[in-house]
Order: structure tokens, then C-alpha cells, then sequence
């Protein structure tokens, strides 16, 4: 190009250009169900609808706490069991992914897991509520351990119930010549 040419009645048409991406639909109606046997939160949703002309559904990512938990590969079904060794609080989603690209992340599911719930043996019965563990059907001595066996609390109990206040983790509760593995 001359540097002394005049390029002032050189001008160009507007144009417009529309980019766009086709729809990536979020998966609906996330659900997270306890399952005592298997120590574990099985999670269903329901398929997002989506234009296959568009679009192709390559599977699902899910997320707990915001990590994500299945793994490298994606999640084919509607459907993932999520293994639970702690207590506490778990917020799932997951994420469509597509061959453009993932969609936005499903509503959360928010759920607690507080550990036992109820046991009943016999007669002894351990029920857990907020941070207070309840023994019912005792005769003797009932104590509370940590795992590494200090004794945290004990009290003699003649059938009534008793109560010990503990604060989130595992105890071992011995009652009525029995040990017991206690998630708080």
C-alpha cells in the first residue's frame, strides 16, 4: 500500500454476523436417596430435552461440595451412587455435557448425613438427634469411647434412657456387653 493514497472514499458496508450456540439443557428433578446397606447416596435426575439435530448428549459429570465425584469417565444413565464414610453436610449437582460443550449445573440437592439414625437389638436402642446420643434398655454401665479408646462419658443406667451430648465424628458406645460403632 502507497502511503501517500487517499483511502477516504474507501468504505465498507456495515455487516452483521450472529454467532450462536445451540441450546445445552440442564438435567431436572435431582434427587439423592439414602441407601443404609450400602453406606452410600444413590442420585437420580431426569434427562434434559434437547435438539439432537444440534446437539449430541455425550453423558454427565456429578459434583459434591463442588468436586467433581465420578471420575474420568462420564456418567451414561441418569443415575450415580455416591459412597459416604463421613458425616455431614453434601450438596450434589451435575452437569450435561454435550459435544459443544456442558450445560450449567442442575439445581443443587442439598442433603445431611448424621450417621446412625436408630439401631435396635434386643433391648438396647441408640437413637442419635442433633449432637445428642440416646441409649435406651440399658442395665449397668453405658460408656462412650473415642476410637483410640479414652473414655469420653459413662453413666449407670436402670432401663430409663440416657443421654450423652457429642459433638460430629465416631465413638464407640459399649452397653449391655455389646460395642458399637457410633457415626455422630
Amino acid at each position: 500500500m502507497n502511503p501517500d493514497q487517499d483511502l477516504t472514499d474507501n468504505q465498507s458496508r456495515e455487516m452483521e454476523i450472529a454467532v450462536g450456540s445451540p441450546e445445552t439443557p440442564v438435567p431436572t428433578e435431582l434427587r439423592a436417596v439414602w441407601n443404609e446397606e450400602g453406606s452410600k447416596y444413590d442420585l437420580t435426575w431426569k434427562a434434559p430435552a434437547y435438539n439432537s439435530e444440534d446437539v449430541t448428549l455425550s453423558g454427565y459429570e456429578v459434583y459434591c461440595n463442588k468436586e467433581k465425584v465420578s471420575g474420568d469417565n462420564l456418567v451414561k444413565e441418569t443415575s450415580f451412587s455416591y459412597p459416604v464414610d463421613k458425616v455431614g453436610d453434601f450438596a450434589f449437582y451435575v452437569v450435561a455435557v454435550y459435544n459443544t460443550g456442558s450445560s450449567l449445573p442442575s439445581e443443587t440437592f442439598n442433603t445431611t448425613n448424621t450417621g446412625v439414625d436408630a439401631i435396635a437389638d434386643g433391648s438396647l436402642q441408640v437413637e442419635s438427634n442433633g449432637d445428642v446420643l440416646t441409649v435406651k434398655g440399658v442395665q449397668g454401665n453405658v460408656a462412650v469411647y473415642t476410637l483410640t479408646g479414652v473414655r469420653l462419658a459413662s453413666a449407670e443406667a436402670n432401663g430409663s434412657a440416657v443421654e450423652f451430648r457429642l459433638a460430629d465424628g465416631l465413638y464407640i458406645l459399649n452397653a449391655n456387653g455389646r460395642s458399637l460403632k457410633i457415626c455422630m
